[in-house]
């Protein structure tokens, strides 16, 4: 095992969605490990938690500059792009952390919230990912890690909006990181749960002491780190980490004169199928496989 530090030393790190949340955590751990950041989110610039974050940063020796933009102001994308790198034309990791956590009845969906949520989520990280892409590009190199939600990936209640823009993230993933091979700009997905991300009523008081910030932090520095795979999608919360996939069950040949949908319907209930390792219909059953998989070393006995 390589016992050394990975450090960030001289390396300009982009990171939207940084004044709250992981996104918070995930700065000031960069930062500790000598990152100079560029901070992006909707909070004004003047916002207590905008002044404590930066001088959390300065005091550990390091740089923030902070930008307060809309997440929602797409056509002001471009200019941003220009002013982070008039700031540092040589940009190595971009975060894309910029949310809006949209829950609805699907029969009261709102179509303006469901097209803020794609904006927020997707659009934002696509217009700010193909922005510095070209910086990536010429230095041949560069690491863009996408930010996910436990419910947009598994489902939720009155979750459709969430679920399906955390879905488009991913596929954004599946394509760069093929893109990207050739220059050397890995590009993956964390979808990554803590106590900093969910309300009380939705994580029991007990449970809460698992979900701390160490896994995710984790897991964000390797995937953004010069030794960063490409192309993955992890999953870190309570002391798991994980990789997931699409995965598909092994298939069935159908002839010609076979490919019904009768017969279809008659094999539905007997697939042939492959192993796999864990299969979770929702958010919560996610939840709870890493509950009961932490609650061990935090001596918690749950049933």
């Amino acid at each position: 095992m390589d016992g050394r530090q990975m450090r960030f030393d001289n390396q300009q790190i982009v990171i939207s969605g940084a004044a709250k949340g992981l996104g918070r955590h995930y700065a000031l751990a960069l930062a500790q490990r000598g990152a100079t950041l560029i901070l992006i989110d909707e909070l004004s610039v003047n916002a207590p938690e905008v002044i404590e974050l930066v001088l959390k940063i300065k005091a550990l020796g390091s740089q923030a500059h902070y930008f307060e933009q809309s997440f929602l102001a797409l056509t002001q994308a471009d200019e941003l792009v220009s002013k982070i790198v008039a700031i540092s034309p040589h940009i190595d990791v971009l975060i894309n952390g910029a949310s809006l956590d949209y829950y609805s009845d699907f029969n009261q969906l709102d179509p303006a919230k469901w097209q803020q949520q794609w904006q927020t989520t997707v659009n934002f990280s696509l217009l700010l990912t193909h922005g510095l892409w070209p910086v990536m590009k010429a230095q041949d190199y560069g690491r863009v890690l996408m930010l996910t939600n436990i419910s947009g990936l598994y489902g939720s209640d009155h979750s459709v909006a969430l679920s399906s823009a955390n879905m488009a993230l991913l596929g954004m993933v599946n394509s760069l990181a093929i893109e990207g091979e050739q220059s050397n700009i890995h590009v993956n997905s964390l979808c990554a749960l803590a106590v900093t991300e969910v309300p009380e009523k939705h994580l029991a008081a007990r449970v809460r002491p698992i979900f701390g910030t160490e896994t995710p932090i984790a897991a964000m520095l390797f995937l953004v780190s010069t030794r960063a795979p490409s192309g993955q999608h992890l999953l870190a919360a309570a002391g798991s980490i994980s990789r997931g996939t699409f995965a598909e069950y092994a298939s069935e040949y159908f002839f010609a004169e076979e490919c019904t949908p009768e017969i279809i319907a008659s094999r539905w209930r007997h697939p042939k199928t492959c192993r796999l390792l864990e299969v979770h219909t929702s958010a919560e059953s996610k939840i709870s496989a890493w509950s009961f998989r932490g609650a061990k070393e935090h001596n918690i006995k749950l049933v």
